[in-house]
């Protein structure tokens, strides 16, 4: 089947770049992730979660805000909001704002609101870590759903939040569900050092009663406050969130949705659920038009919103309810904020100096000088093993913070520290060359270089919508159809000079094949040519499906060195249910002494 269908895909892509009009098709992935990341807790619990949310202390509506608004409303002019520059994350590492199929919008969302509060107050936009709360939160697994007001408790306990470049506080539970009952990362296992003190953290309720108008002034209020809300919607049918998911999936940033669109559509148990968002600002230019803007924690759209960001209709109906069989009507939208305050919190102001500094291989020590105000907190932080701190690596005012650097036996190298959001980027010569023997590694060449079967490399751009090249235009694409056996290879020699030579590669495996075992592989072979004796690397099946593009571990291949080898892949299926195995960028490294050459193996990891 495939054999048909890849002809027929890239006729498709040229009939895009001719300028018809076709609409995007969803990742047959992407369903079943977003669906499966949706909160659905029991009813019980649900009307906890309301009762909660009604009982918590309301937000401080500040009256000089307040009367600027209606007096700008009385006026029809128009105004905007908008938050993202306090926000810490951005387009280069949006992708990786992605929840997956775990339930923990919840956390990601009270995690935006408190990145922002920790930016305002601090004058630090980094990054919180959401994987602290999922690993270390013990009473309810994150991945089951949860509200601000859980959010807040755990945090008043823990008094600090941490960075997400912190030893092991980056987000792995995305493949992780509910039922799972466990994070994938021990807490054990999460350093707490550097971090940032919270002094008070309690949920506030923004009140939306009274009508539509004094609802909108009460949030844009909030809003002006440079606060973040933490906005939680119920939609109460699995077609109304197959609605919303194909919203998000198809249309780009400047669609807006409408929420108010199932008001007094009864609740359904099965297909009734809830998310929660970041709630970043407001426009309404244009009064035809006005809408509120929203963070999600999808990830970027396979690119279609590479801000991760949706609008949302302002004027709705924000008394909107479910019937609930059985129960109170279900209040459609849950506004509330936090009322935080950190440690030293206040404007502060950072610098540090040197903002670059450089190394000889042998390494050796540094220094950076922070200046900023008394009480401002700060922490540092690093993103290599070979950087170690020598001396305290948080303090308050200014100060210093000391380190080393190890001695480099391999290629420059590059390492950041980060102290209060500025960077000093420190970089180490090598003792080595590295250089990539492979022609043709990210296949923008066709065919050139590469044998295969027939039909493997691949045209796939992504802004065809279509699965797309990890970096650049083109892929490997093996597998696909049932029965299949694909292969692609190609001869290099290992000079006998090197002294380490490694395999690395990119790659992304779909697959509708779950629950049954290993039925499909992708084999990786390195074949020595002067006996064909055939050294199996390693071997990825169906159940090694991946949410995006995955960096493969490092292969030391140096028993091969001074011989002529075949790198070889092969891609075999069963007889039902396909798996695809895409490859990019692969990398035949090698190691020389000599003088350090300057050249990039991969490109930025930017997941489509």
């Amino acid at each position: 089947m495939k054999k048909i269908i890849r002809p027929l895909l890239t006729l498709f892509f040229f009939w895009i770049l001719l300028g018809f009009t076709v609409g995007q098709p969803v990742l047959a992935n992407d369903y079943e992730t977003l669906n499966a990341s949706i909160m659905r807790p029991d009813p019980v619990t649900l009307m906890d979660w309301i009762k909660k949310y009604k009982e918590a202390p309301k937000a401080d509506i500040k009256e000089d805000i307040q009367n600027s608004l209606m007096q700008l409303q009385e006026s029809g002019i128009g105004a905007s909001r908008d938050l993202s520059s306090y926000l810490p994350y951005n387009q280069s590492n949006m992708v990786q704002r992605n929840q997956g199929s775990c339930g923990n919008c919840w956390n990601w969302a009270g995690t935006g609101v408190l990145e922002i509060a920790h930016s305002k107050q601090n004058g630090v936009s980094e990054r919180l870590s959401p994987q602290f709360l999922n690993s270390c939160k013990t009473d309810r697994f994150a991945c089951c759903g949860g509200t601000l007001e859980m959010f807040a408790t755990w945090y008043s306990q823990q008094a600090l939040a941490i960075p997400w470049n912190n030893t092991n506080a980056g987000y792995v539970d995305g493949s992780r569900e509910c039922p799972q009952g466990t994070s994938s990362r021990a807490c054990s296992t999460i350093t707490k050092t550097p971090n940032y003190p919270i002094t008070s953290i309690s949920p506030v309720t923004i009140d939306t009663s009274g009508g539509q108008n004094t609802a909108i002034n009460n949030v844009k209020n909030i809003l002006n406050q440079d606060k973040a809300i933490w906005f939680g919607f119920f939609l109460p049918t699995q077609a109304a969130w197959d609605n919303f998911i194909n919203f998000w999936n198809t249309q780009t940033e400047t669609a807006v949705w409408d929420p108010g669109q199932y008001c007094g559509t009864s609740f359904n148990n099965q297909g009734g659920g809830g998310h929660a968002v970041v709630l970043l600002g407001y426009n309404d230019d244009n009064p035809s038009n006005p809408y509120w803007i929203l963070l999600n924690s999808w990830g970027t759209a396979n690119g279609n919103r590479p801000n991760g960001i949706f609008r949302m209709k302002m004027n709705t109906n924000y008394d909107c309810q479910y019937p609930y069989g059985g129960y109170s009507p279900l209040d459609a939208f849950i506004w509330q904020t936090l009322s935080v305050q950190f440690a030293g919190g206040g404007t502060c102001t950072y610098s540090v100096n040197p903002s670059t500094q450089n190394f000889s291989n042998p390494g050796g020590s540094g220094t950076i000088n922070i200046t900023t105000q008394t009480n401002c907190n700060w922490s540092a932080s690093k993103n290599a093993d070979w950087i170690t701190f020598t001396s305290q690596s948080s303090g308050s005012g200014s100060g210093i913070v000391t380190y080393s650097v190890s001695i480099n036996t391999g290629g420059q190298r590059t390492g950041t520290i980060t102290i209060a959001g500025k960077t000093t980027t420190i970089t180490q010569n090598g003792t080595t060359s590295l250089s990539n023997l492979l022609q043709n590694p990210g296949f923008e060449d066709g065919e050139s270089a590469w044998e295969n079967t027939g039909w493997i490399i691949w045209w796939a751009p992504c802004y065809t919508g279509i699965d797309c090249a990890f970096g650049g235009e083109w892929l490997a694409w093996l597998g696909g159809y049932d029965d299949a056996y694909d292969q692609i290879y190609q001869d290099v020699t290992i000079p006998s000079d090197a002294t380490k030579a490694t395999l690395k590669f990119m790659y992304a495996i779909e697959t509708d094949d779950i629950g049954w075992g290993e039925a499909d592989y992708l084999d990786i072979y390195v074949t020595r040519l002067r006996d064909n004796y055939r050294q199996l690397i390693d071997t990825y099946s169906n159940l090694n499906y991946t949410p995006g593009w995955v960096e493969s571990q490092t292969y030391n291949i140096s028993s091969f060195i001074g011989e002529a080898v075949r790198i070889e892949f092969i891609g075999t299926t069963d007889y039902a249910l396909i798996t695809n195995f895409f490859i990019d960028d692969v990398v035949l490294s090698i190691e020389r002494p000599g003088a350090v050459l300057s050249e990039r193996l991969y490109l930025p990891l930017i997941l489509k």
